[in-house]
């Protein structure tokens, strides 16, 4: 069994736990009924303990207050009216107002105990059931609401001996669901204002709201069988405990004999990898089954639920599922593009930033001055460009941190070919290592803005002159036309140019340039009608055909490529024009989106989509099988959207080829977006909190107190860039887990942003461009100033510190981890073991007596079997980004891949993902680790709330604190904060206040850090932006006009204020109180 004490769980013997001791507490258990609950009798207590519409429909009698009742009830009478009622109920007599009144609340009472009884019998696997009656009745929460059902409860105000029971029942287990308790605890003699608190503390955890140890219980000298109850829920944990132990055990060991757990999911039973290509899809899908799926809006989740196999395997292969539980746990979830792609990606960049960010301070401090010199856009830019010079050009002479960063360039891309090459990315295999090689990043806008100026022939000349003049034996007919094609593509191409044309020039065979071609949708634009049309396979052909001929009419060579001379000019009208002229030449802009795709491309290829024409191929045998199996058209051009949408983002393209980032409308759109994290962000870094608690149950206070020692060099680097832990510094290495704030780049952006759009669109769209340049540079000093950004540093590198000793403490057995969470994961039999056998190889442990395992020092990631190394990143990566919520590609929504989306959603991605990443995850593990981290998380928030709202009373005087005290740190106000902002809360507050707002003015959740209200209409930015511009600004004009008998008030102040920038950040947000408070706090004309 597993033994715990405050610090640990270790594993030791279990002596003697037979199935007929199990039996024996059941029959005493029964001893007071016939036979447990059934599924009816579970719901109809749930339901008459648990649902508000219960207690309004219930027809209660009404009883006369009789004034002689308090002398009345002597020691005798209290004796009879308490009989089997625990004693701490018996508090249920002081709100009861005559003799018939307490007789009649008895026998509720006693009901109410006999439910929780009924509910308890069904253990532990009653849990998800009694959550999901809690949650499925939106609108009882909201009637709630509407009758104040949860301030009800203060007027108990004062019974302070009520919190030991809770306290003793958060122990036992007991909590319940705040939403909708304070209704409950309003009308019901056994709950009260703390049932209330703890409900949001502990989070529909155990107990009340969802407990297999019911509030009601009687005590064990009361009756009898509640010791035989108890030993019964004991045995069967302790029997879940065992098996658990055995599961980890076996997969430690590979100890398959009796009594030691074995994988119920035999090895010929797991997905493999397409590592053949789509060609041998088809016998390698095995659908798994989507958990909760009628209740997911994830895009994962709506492709696990398909019934066409191709969807389900798209599913199972592009994103990451947010709930990570499949065939009831009993599936390993294999990786994904998605996971492997962000590892693959932020370690590039982490490897990038390292050299670039210290090179270009290097550079900076010795070639510009001003004091502000490093944050100017212009000298990081002009720095890229000389670094593109020095890649090209090695043999000229360049600044030493340029020719450095240089070198470190060209062995970055040199890298990502490499891994290219080994996962077979089709267009890569005979690419040879150049270091001299830079990616050619053609600008749209720029090649628009010459064209505009000088005219078609110009910009064709020159690109046509710098074929001929970069290409061996390449005929002019040959430069013409393919000049022309690629004109013709990138006028056209809202993303100017990608890896599409860097393949292009790097392939060297007709079939690989034919594929390429179609892949990429190259053609012309039609001289009548001003359209681009794709070309057909004839028309590729035709082209190609060019290529087999040089200019003397011979035979081309076969490994011949096209290639460009960058230092190619011309002379037209008078003006020089370069070519370098035509492209973006900021090499750190320019490899990060080369990275960025390069990294999807690698990993998709992993997955076994080695191609464009490979995905294309899924996408129509899914269609082809749709048709042919009658499945609604509806439901198949969904998932082939949702599909789509995804590969879109793994690649970096924009989600959907209908919406230009560079319109107008799109930078508008992304302007205001910026400005709303302007102006209600400040507060942000005290939600980070809640997701403490998540960090603290990876591995307890054990866990946490061992890498104590790392925290201090969690934020600072050396003067070489790399982290002082030898662990932290392997891990940003290879997957770049903690290295956003560094890269100061977004993975998987949703708003798909050209730097050509800076320069792009006309006035107007070069204005907006720039001033979004501008606001990215205030959202990065938001994100500090508010604490956001090194909080979740701390937490990220932290947790990820904390996952690594843990799975190093699983392959010392020092730990263990269910058969579903290992599967979850990514690690099933034979993956675990090859990942425990790398760390028992390579990394470096030592001895710990205080925490009784071996602390790991280091983990020598490069002496890894690639493999185990790739397979333990992907389970650092899901740990981590599941405990401090990171959003992945298959975690999001459709709609929120869309413009609109993107604007209602606003500050609502951490919600709306954590409805599955968190609450649906959690809900599956059904297990304690499960509930202690929503309980953690709930509880951290609170206290959260509680300093935040402390520290906004610096500055008030006594009175002031007092009255504000009073209407924001009231016991309910803290418990319903906390669990608003717990990491799991996800869609309830949001939904509650939505129907509150029809039926009542107040709404009970309104403690977002940003001040927002949960409501899912006013709770929108921009609403709410248009909204306090009317209150405030509009209002605020009337009261200088003659004509208004108007005049400015404290409201209208601050609804002015809240439309500044950076107005809540904390010293500002006092300030801006104080400067509101001189205003009147009503009209006085």
């Amino acid at each position: 069994m597993i033994q715990e004490d405050k610090n640990r769980l270790t594993l030791t013997p279990t002596p003697g736990l037979a199935l007929q001791d199990i039996e024996r507490a059941e029959a005493a258990a029964a001893a007071d009924q016939e036979q447990a609950a059934s599924f009816f009798e579970f719901a109809s207590a749930s339901l008459e303990e648990d649902q508000m519409l219960s207690y309004f429909m219930e027809d209660k009698e009404e009883f006369a207050p009789d004034d002689g009742w308090a002398d009345a009830l002597n020691e005798e009478l209290y004796a009879e009216l308490t009989e089997g009622i625990p004693q701490d109920y018996h508090d249920y007599l002081e709100d009861t107002v005559s003799l018939g009144h307490a007789r009649a609340t008895r026998e509720y009472v006693l009901q109410s105990l006999k439910n929780e009884e009924k509910m308890a019998s069904w253990g532990w696997s009653g849990v998800p059931m009694r959550i999901a009656l809690n949650i499925a009745d939106p609108v009882a929460i909201g009637v709630t609401v509407a009758t104040e059902g949860v301030a009800a409860p203060l007027i108990w105000g004062g019974k302070a001996t009520r919190l030991a029971r809770i306290i003793r029942g958060a122990a036992a287990g007991a909590a319940s669901n705040a939403a909708i308790e304070g209704y409950i605890a309003s009308q019901s003699a056994t709950r009260d204002e703390y049932d209330v608190l703890y409900s949001a503390t502990a989070g529909l955890l155990l107990g009340g709201g969802i407990g297999a140890i019911p509030f009601g219980k009687r005590t064990k000298d009361q009756d009898p069988t509640i010791q035989a109850h108890e030993n019964h829920l004991d045995a069967i944990t302790q029997a879940q405990e065992q098996d658990a132990a055995a599961a980890a055990k076996a997969f430690l060991t590979g100890d398959t004999s009796v009594g030691a757990a074995t994988n119920p999911l035999s090895p010929s039973a797991v997905i493999k990898p397409l590592r053949n290509g789509v060609d041998d899809l088809d016998d390698d899908i095995v659908t798994q089954e989507s958990m909760w799926g009628i209740a997911r809006i994830d895009m994962v989740g709506r492709l696990l639920a398909s019934k066409n196999p191709m969807f389900n395997r798209l599913g199972q292969i592009l994103g990451e599922d947010a709930v990570g539980v499949r065939d009831g746990g009993k599936a390993r979830i294999e990786s994904t593009a998605d996971i492997l792609k962000t590892n693959i990606m932020k370690g590039t960049f982490a490897r990038f930033y390292q050299t670039y960010n210290q090179e270009y301070g290097v550079w900076v401090k010795s070639s510009t001055k001003g004091i502000l010199r490093k944050y100017r856009l212009t000298n990081r830019r002009a720095f890229g460009e000389l670094v593109a010079d020095a890649i090209e050009r090695p043999d000229l002479p360049h600044h030493p941190a340029v020719k450095r960063m240089a070198q470190k360039n060209a062995e970055l891309y040199a890298d990502l070919l490499d891994q290219a090459q080994r996962a077979g990315v089709q267009g890569f295999e005979t690419i040879p290592k150049n270091l001299t090689y830079f990616t050619h990043r053609w600008n749209k806008f720029k090649i628009q803005e010459m064209y505009q100026k000088y005219g078609d022939n110009a910009v064709h000349g020159l690109l046509r002159q710098g074929l001929i003049n970069g290409s061996t034996d390449l005929s002019d007919d040959a430069a013409d036309q393919i000049a022309r094609v690629m004109l013709d593509k990138i006028r056209s191409d809202v993303a100017g140019i990608d890896s599409g044309f860097t393949r292009l020039f790097t392939a060297d065979s007709r079939e690989t340039l034919k594929q390429i071609m179609l892949e990429e949708k190259f053609g012309k634009i039609n001289a009548q009608t001003g359209r681009y049309e794709e070309f057909s396979e004839a028309d590729v052909d035709n082209l190609l055909g060019l290529f087999e001929q040089t200019e003397r009419g011979v035979p081309a060579r076969a490994k011949a490529r096209l290639r460009f001379d960058m230092e190619t000019e011309i002379e037209f009208g008078g003006q020089t024009l370069s070519l370098k002229e035509l492209q973006d030449r900021d090499a750190e802009q320019v490899f990060t989106m080369y990275a960025s795709e390069m990294a999807g491309r690698i990993a998709l290829a992993k997955k076994g989509i080695k191609s464009e024409t490979d995905f294309n191929k899924m996408i129509n045998e899914g269609r082809a099988y749709a048709e042919a199996n009658n499945i609604s058209r509806g439901a198949t051009d969904k998932e082939s959207e949702i599909s789509q949408v995804m590969y879109n983002l793994l690649l970096g393209r924009r989600p959907s080829p209908q919406y230009d980032p560079n319109a107008t409308y799109m930078k508008i759109t992304r302007l205001v977006q910026d400005y709303n994290f302007l102006r209600l962000m400040g507060q942000v870094g005290w939600a980070q909190f809640a997701e403490i608690g998540n960090a603290y149950n990876v591995n307890g206070l054990k866990g946490m107190l061992q890498v104590m020692p790392e925290y201090r060099s969690m934020l600072k680097r050396a003067r070489d860039g790399q982290l002082s832990d030898p662990v932290l510094r392997d891990i940003e290495a290879f997957y770049g887990t903690g290295s956003d704030r560094m890269i100061q780049q977004m993975i998987n952006r949703l708003d798909y942003m050209e730097t050509g759009a800076v320069i792009g669109g006309g006035k107007l769209g070069r204005a907006l461009g720039k001033a979004q340049l501008r606001t990215d540079q205030l959202k990065r000093l938001q994100a500090d100033v508010s604490g956001m950004a090194p909080i979740t540093l701390m937490l990220e590198r932290g947790t990820a510190r904390v996952v690594a000793q843990t799975l190093s403490d699983l392959a010392y057995e020092n730990a263990s981890l269910s058969l579903k969470r290992l599967n979850s994961l990514g690690l099933d039999d034979d993956t675990a073991k090859l990942v425990f056998k790398n760390i028992k190889e390579h990394a470096k442990v030592q001895k710990s007596g205080l925490f009784r395992n071996k602390k790991l020092r280091e983990l020598n990631l490069e002496n890894w079997d690639p493999d185990a190394r790739e397979a333990f990143g992907v389970a650092l990566a899901r740990w981590t980004r599941r405990t401090i919520q990171q959003n992945d590609v298959g975690n999001l929504s459709l709609f929120m891949t869309k413009p609109w989306g993107q604007v209602i959603s606003q500050f609502r991605t951490f919600q709306i993902v954590s409805h599955s990443k968190q609450l649906m995850h959690n809900l599956q593990m059904n297990d304690t680790r499960a509930y202690l981290a929503m309980t953690f998380s709930a509880m951290t928030a609170g206290a959260a709330y509680f300093a935040q709202q402390n520290v906004k009373m610096i500055g008030m005087n006594d009175k002031e604190r007092k009255k504000y005290a009073e209407e924001n740190l009231s016991v309910l106000d803290v418990a319903k904060a906390g669990f608003s902002r717990s990491s799991w809360s996800a869609f309830i507050p949001g939904t509650v206040d939505s129907v509150a707002y029809f039926v009542s003015d107040d709404p009970i959740f309104s403690y977002r850090t940003s001040g927002l209200s949960q409501n899912f209409l006013s709770g929108v930015p921009t609403v709410q932006a248009f909204n306090q511009l009317y209150h405030g600004a509009a209002r605020a004009t009337r009261t200088v006009s003659p004509f208004s008998n108007e005049e400015m008030t404290e409201g209208r102040a601050r609804a002015l204020l809240t439309l500044l920038p950076f107005q809540n950040v904390t010293g500002i947000a006092n300030v801006h109180r104080y400067f509101a408070e001189q205003f009147p706090e009503r009209s006085g004309r």
